[in-house]
């Protein structure tokens, strides 16, 4: 069909894609329309699960054999309009579309990469697939175009293997392999998910950059409301396969409206949230797809819900392009329900609507406001020394040991009673192993880990030197709750036999004690005691975490090592497992160690935050000082590149050039010198040492710049 005079690149009309899986069929996608604008950057959010990426598998023909989709998909190219939908999936048309017209990076860089072909094949595949060009001149364009994405030496490295790039790297690829045929539309789904927060904030300059230079339309799909914040230009908001509400990034930021959007936002941490007591959290989660409530899907969790929201809601258009799903908006449903009071964004009245800054009472606060010191957070419940810890790199059959990877290299560490130390830094800056090395799971190469037993300084034992008895008494006092909370849990053990085993090891030799206490952990992570015959499979993402953090608990521990306990999951159930370690930490009186990426997690857990770079820490300061006053140049580049979910609050972004260096063959002097934009002679060849600074003695940075 010849192309109609607008200026959408794509239109999705009445879109739905299901799945068979066995005798059932589950609806991902239920009925979307939206509109892509040419040259634009359209944010698609929500939930995990609620039809994101089905979205754009449906847009690019990619949905696998049990998937079926629906509708209409109008790509428009040129003098002439294409229903993408119609096209076979193998079809010859389609492809010379797929690829060329419209790319798509996906979310793992290292499963969408072939491993047993080098960089250069892959995307030289790419180029010829499309285009009838000698491989010679493939090869130049790829290396160009990788030059361009700021990969050092591309031409040398084109030779290279998947497994041979960082995380960083292996996204840039990606983002070549997207690019390198020009096309009009760049799907990006998840880019930035696994990637560290500078690594993120170099990749998303890189999308902005190149988006403004080549004027692709970008359809970007994240659950970070901090990246569509600084990124989209319109958004879409879905919810369990629906599009809730859409509109500019201005409407979604300044006017939500729909419940679900209001809530997704307040549900977001914010660098500034220290002093508020808990996060507002949606209650509940997402339904099964397979037994999904009528009407309205967020009608169960939804505080505004009313006896009509069992139907289907129409959209009603608020303004321009501002639409949303939602009986509030219809003013005869809405006042028939008592709720006309809601309809509008139901927001605090202090809002600004210039900035899009959602400040409550206690947010108002001043930092760190609100949390003072009790006498119990005045005694030093651990303390490291010197603690290293290195693994050997061993070749040949003899494995014979050709150099040490210094995962942890001489850390100087104390941990109050009752306190959240926050450990944030890199991937691969030894903060796992750190952990690990406090909960004896790894054995440290040296050093000394001191834990105060009793209630006075006589108390303290050397945790490496502690005999096998005296060793459960610690295994028992210092428990560790993991990152992935499916592969923690046994997935042929059911919860019982998952808190049944270290129950029984430590002590507890009652059968009727130990159902007892099972129960009990169980209740206060507000889940029903008769979960514990359940299996790990039979349980949503957040019911597992509060699963491994019960388990943590059951045994009575007094420190507890949580490492990325909150990086799997949504933002909303993420605040309700923030909430939850908050609550239990006051009425336990436990003490954590924090291990975090998301520094607006570790800002609003903390008290005191430790900086890791590399093995070593950086910077140590209470969370208000660090956070208000950050003095090492790697701990302000932390923070800059954090993405604001607020509009009007962009930072002054540093983005930190290159990787973090091999830990195996660490820079010689200050190990940060090789990204740093204050480097200076001194610190290429001089290490500076963690020192107080002058006139705060609780604020400590290893830096020539500030000591």
């Amino acid at each position: 069909m010849e192309k109609s005079d607008n200026s959408n690149i794509l239109s999705v009309k009445n879109l739905s894609a299901e799945f068979d899986i066995g005798k059932n069929r589950i609806r991902a996608v239920d009925n979307i329309s939206f509109d892509v604008r040419r040259g634009s950057i359209l944010g698609l959010v929500g939930e995990s699960g609620c039809g994101k990426s089905v979205t754009a598998h449906s847009i690019m023909q990619l949905l696998p054999n049990n998937g079926h989709a629906d509708g209409k998909i109008i790509f428009s190219t040129k003098n002439k309009e294409l229903d993408l939908l119609s096209m076979r999936k193998t079809g010859r048309r389609l492809r010379s579309i797929r690829g060329k017209k419209i790319s798509i990076i996906f979310q793992d860089p290292q499963s969408s990469l072939n491993p047993v072909y080098t960089i250069g094949a892959q995307i030289i595949e790419s180029i010829r697939t499309h285009e009838k060009i000698s491989r010679k001149e493939a090869s130049e364009r790829a290396a160009e175009l990788l030059e361009s994405l700021s990969i050092p030496k591309a031409r040398d490295r084109m030779k290279d293997y998947p497994h041979q790039f960082s995380g960083g790297m292996k996204q840039r690829v990606m983002i070549a392999m997207g690019l390198i045929c020009n096309p009009e539309l760049l799907i990006a789904d998840e880019p930035t998910t696994s990637l560290d927060v500078t690594i993120q904030a170099q990749i998303l300059e890189l999308i902005r950059k190149l988006q403004k230079t080549l004027r692709f339309t970008v359809i970007l799909i994240t659950h970070n409301m901090g990246i569509v914040a600084d990124l989209a230009d319109d958004i879409a908001v879905m919810y369990m396969g629906k599009i809730v509400e859409a509109g500019t990034k201005e409407d979604i930021f300044l006017r939500p409206s729909h419940p679900y959007t209001k809530a997704l936002l307040k549900s977001v941490p914010v660098l500034g949230t220290r002093g508020k007591k808990t996060l507002e959290s949606i209650r509940g989660s997402t339904p099964d797809p397979l037994d999904m409530p009528s009407g309205c899907a967020f009608a169960p969790r939804c505080d505004f819900c009313f006896e009509k929201c069992n139907l289907n809601p129409p959209e009603t258009i608020l303004e321009n392009t501002h639409r949303v799903s939602c009986f509030l908006y219809n003013a005869d449903d809405a006042q028939s329900a008592g709720a006309a009071q809601h309809a509008g964004p139901a927001l605090p009245a202090d809002q600004s609507q210039s900035t899009g800054q959602v400040q409550s009472a206690e947010q108002a606060q001043p930092a760190g406001a609100g949390q003072s010191d009790t006498p119990a957070q005045t005694e030093v419940l651990l303390e490291i020394k010197q603690l290293k810890k290195y693994f050997p790199i061993t070749k040949g059959v003899f494995r014979i040991t050709k150099g040490q990877v210094k995962a942890v290299d001489g850390i100087d560490l104390f941990i109050k009673r009752g306190e959240t130390l926050g450990l944030v830094g890199e991937s691969g800056c030894g903060k796992t192993t750190l952990g690990k090395c406090i909960v004896r799971l790894l054995k440290p190469s040296s050093g000394e880990l001191s834990y105060c037993f009793g209630n006075s300084k006589k108390g303290f034992s050397d945790l490496l030197s502690l005999n096998r008895e005296d060793g459960f008494r610690a295994r028992k006092k210092i428990q560790m709750i993991f990152q992935d909370p499916y592969s923690s849990l046994n997935p042929v053990k059911n919860i019982f036999t998952a808190f049944d085993e270290p129950l029984r090891l430590h002590g507890w030799t009652n059968a009727a004690e130990r159902k007892e206490i099972i129960a009990h952990s169980l209740e206060q992570v507000n889940l029903k005691p008769d979960y514990m015959y359940r299996y790990p499979h039979e349980f949503s993402g957040g019911q597992r975490q509060r699963i491994c953090i019960a388990r943590s608990l059951c045994v009575e521990p007094e420190l507890v090592v949580c490492d990325e306990p909150v990086s799997a999951l949504d933002v909303s159930i993420q605040a309700q497992v923030l909430n939850l370690m908050k609550e239990l930490q006051t009425k336990l009186s436990l003490t954590y160690i924090f291990i975090a990426h998301d520094l607006s997690v570790v800002e609003y857990m903390s008290d005191r935050i430790a900086v890791m770079y590399l093995g070593n820490i950086v910077e140590l300061a209470p969370a208000a000082e660090l956070y208000s006053r950050p003095r090492h140049p790697y701990t302000e580049a932390l923070l800059s590149a954090v993405p604001i979910p607020r509009l009007g609050q962009k930072p002054d972004r540093i983005i930190l050039e290159g990787d973090v260096p091999s830990p195996a063959d660490p820079p010689k002097g200050c190990r940060f010198h090789t990204r740093c934009r204050k480097c200076k002679e001194r610190c290429r060849t001089q290490t500076p040492q963690l020192m107080p600074l002058d006139g705060y003695a609780d604020h400590l940075a290893a830096c020539f710049e500030v000591n």
